[in-house]
């Protein structure tokens, strides 16, 4: 049978706080969407923000990054930098222009 143990106040104010703590990790605030969608909306432009995702010692560093190709499409992803996000745009456009 399961019980549930009162906490004490000390045990209650950690916990609330830890949840807190990671609610705000976990909701990035963001300039790059509006409502879902993406403000990179001119053709050849990019966008890119870094934040930091995680908790404690496991918080890292990540980088979202939007391409608007010249055809309308939208390129986005996430990586650790910027230089490996836009590694990852050029692969993208050159997979683009072999199918054609």
């Amino acid at each position: 049978m399961l019980r549930e143990q009162s906490r004490n106040g000390d045990e209650e104010q950690n916990f609330i706080s830890t949840f807190l703590i990671l609610l705000k990790t976990t909701i990035m605030t963001t300039r790059m969407t509006i409502n879902g969608v993406s403000t990179c909306q001119t053709a050849g432009t990019e966008k890119y923000e870094s934040f930091q995702s995680g908790f404690g010692r496991r918080k890292r560093t990540l980088v979202q990054y939007d391409y608007r190709h010249h055809s309308g499409t939208l390129f986005s992803c996430v990586c650790p930098t910027l230089d490996e996000c836009r590694a990852k745009r050029d692969e993208w456009i050159k997979a683009k222009e072999d199918k054609r």
